[in-house]
């Protein structure tokens, strides 16, 4: 992933957000204006777009622009106090902010998987680029194969197809990948779903995870829940990651009740 930054306006504000990027996800290209951006998202790959919409003469419709360049890139608008609400973002942070909150972002989507848009893209692209060139190749080495040539060109052909055949599997997974496929709901224990929750906090805050205690209420001890347990577990860590980074002292996350598709939960900090 690539964060771009589009500062239309530069100022000493925007350059230590990119210093802040920069050291969060390595180079960060400096955009100024949607033609910019789209050249440089052209260039990288996955790319994650950061729009700096804080100075006064900064131009309200560039998000709206940047989407029509940029259709499938997640975008964040920084807006000052004041200033109406950008069309065209993904999500929008008002001053005051901490710059961490913007690494924050990109970080979360940095982790999220392919969207069904992006994946299709990419299965389309791989089809054209690689998939029909490739069936070509495959079809003019079994016609040398069929004619009398030395046995050493006979291997190499040989070597040659093995890796057209692996490449072409490859293309078919991705084209696999990109179907739109239902979520996979597994029945699993609200115990055993905030023990996940808690190892996942310990991987990405092992500090905010010993402030953490997370349980299920009394009435909700061993009830069972339909869900995708790896990804509301991921979900549910970060939230209570920035629970615990908002408040002070101990945080305690105990359930009131858990229904078919409803999980209630109380917090006390």
């Amino acid at each position: 992933m690539t964060v771009i930054l589009v500062s239309p306006v530069p100022d000493v504000a925007g350059t230590a957000l990119a210093a802040t990027l920069a050291a969060g996800f390595g180079e960060v290209p400096v955009a100024r204006d949607a033609a910019d951006a789209r050249d440089a998202a052209r260039a990288c790959p996955r790319p994650v777009l950061v729009v700096d919409l804080r100075a006064p003469t900064a131009p309200e419709g560039l998000p709206a622009a940047l989407r029509r360049h940029c259709p499938s890139a997640p975008l964040l608008a920084l807006r000052g106090a004041g200033r109406p609400v950008p069309a065209g973002a993904d999500a929008v942070l008002t001053e005051p902010f901490y710059l961490e909150d913007v690494v924050l972002w990109c970080g979360r989507v940095l982790e999220a998987p392919f969207e069904e848009s992006m994946l299709a893209d990419l299965a389309t692209g791989m089809r054209h680029e690689i998939g029909n060139p490739l069936t070509s190749l495959l079809l003019q080495l079994e016609l040398l194969k069929a004619e009398d040539a030395p046995e050493s060109i006979r291997s190499q052909l040989g070597l040659i197809e093995d890796s057209g055949r692996r490449i072409q599997r490859v293309v078919e997974d991705v084209s696999v990948a990109a179907e739109r496929r239902p979520v996979a709901a597994s029945e699993q224990s609200l115990d055993g779903l905030l023990e996940a929750a808690a190892e996942r906090l310990a991987e990405i805050a092992p500090e905010l995870a010993a402030r953490l205690v997370l349980k299920p209420g009394r009435e909700t001890a061993g009830e069972r829940v339909d869900v995708e347990a790896r990804l509301l577990a991921r979900a549910l860590a970060d939230v209570w990651r920035f629970l615990a980074l908002a408040g002070d002292g101990d945080l305690s996350v105990t359930t009131l009740r858990a229904e078919p598709g409803t999980l209630m939960l109380r917090t006390r900090a």
